[in-house]
């Protein structure tokens, strides 16, 4: 459920994307999800995992008192390719806690696609279960779920802060693939790495993310944090080059590091209590990979 969660939080690649916003913004994400993911030991894959997954909730901000953070690190843009690079541990971030709620959209929330329907609760303001898949066994999970085609979501008679709302998204018909994704688990820097795939929805971006951390070896405490995001145009193949790889801190003590794509489509669906609402599908592929 952790791995899960985390593609549900705001990404890096978002808050850079956004402009700032003002008053008091009120929000929700629902996110169904296609995680694949393979974790090496040396040559050996040790998980093997590809699962679906259902997440989301609706918040309000009130960004009138939000205090940010004093930047630190570097940014660089490089073509379609951000790269930050920040100093571990960071400078403490204000406690900005009390200005952010949840809101109540009601107790379960109903998905329905080609593959049938399910109902998944609430836990607390925040709505996540578990579709299908899981890691390869034994003993063998549970069938996939979200196969191609139209997808409805709807929260029955709604809650306290969000009235009731019906949302549909149609998954593309051809699955994202990456398709390359096993070839380069040692990334030479100086030589870039070239990232192929097929299907997604042609008119939509894939991003393509990767991350490495540098510590201590005598500590073994984190030193720096770095991360790239390229945003690019389907097209089934994007180089990234090594002037945006040399910028990711240098990894001393061989922990490795993250590379990950992503395709995604959305849809917007109006919800009484909300200012802005997203239904959003992401399939994404992760591998362990070390940054040399």
């Amino acid at each position: 459920m952790r791995k899960i969660l985390g593609y549900f939080l705001v990404t890096a690649a978002a808050a850079l994307a956004q402009p700032t916003p003002t008053g008091i913004v009120k929000n929700g994400t629902i996110l169904l999800l296609r995680l694949e993911s393979k974790t090496f030991l040396g040559a050996a894959a040790i998980d093997d995992t590809t699962s679906d997954a259902v997440a989301g909730g609706f918040t309000s901000i009130d960004y009138s008192k939000w205090q940010y953070s004093q930047p630190s690190g570097t940014t660089t843009t490089i073509g379609p390719c951000i790269v930050s690079v920040t100093p571990q541990p960071g400078p403490m971030s204000p406690d900005n806690s009390a200005l952010l709620n949840y809101l109540d959209a009601g107790p379960v929330l109903n998905v329905k696609g080609p593959n049938g329907s399910k109902q998944e609760p609430s836990f607390g303001a925040f709505y996540f279960g578990t579709l299908g898949g899981g890691p390869s066994g034994p003993p063998a999970p549970p069938p996939l779920y979200l196969d191609p085609g139209t997808y409805t979501l709807d929260n029955g008679g709604g809650g306290a802060d969000i009235g009731p709302f019906t949302a549909t998204l149609t998954i593309p018909s051809s699955p994202f693939v990456w398709t390359n994704a096993d070839a380069d688990l040692s990334i030479v820097r100086s030589a870039g790495v070239d990232i192929a795939w097929t299907g997604g929805d042609p008119a939509t971006k894939v991003v393509i993310q990767g991350s490495q951390s540098s510590n201590d070896p005598a500590t073994f405490q984190p030193t720096a944090f770095g991360f790239f995001i390229c945003t690019v145009d389907n097209t089934g193949d994007f180089f990234v080059t090594p002037d945006v790889l040399s910028l990711l801190p240098i990894d001393t003590l061989s922990i490795g590091g993250n590379l990950m794509v992503t395709s995604s489509v959305q849809a917007t669906f109006n919800a009484a209590g909300s200012d802005m609402s997203t239904f959003l599908f992401q399939s994404s592929a992760s591998r362990n990979v070390a940054y040399k």
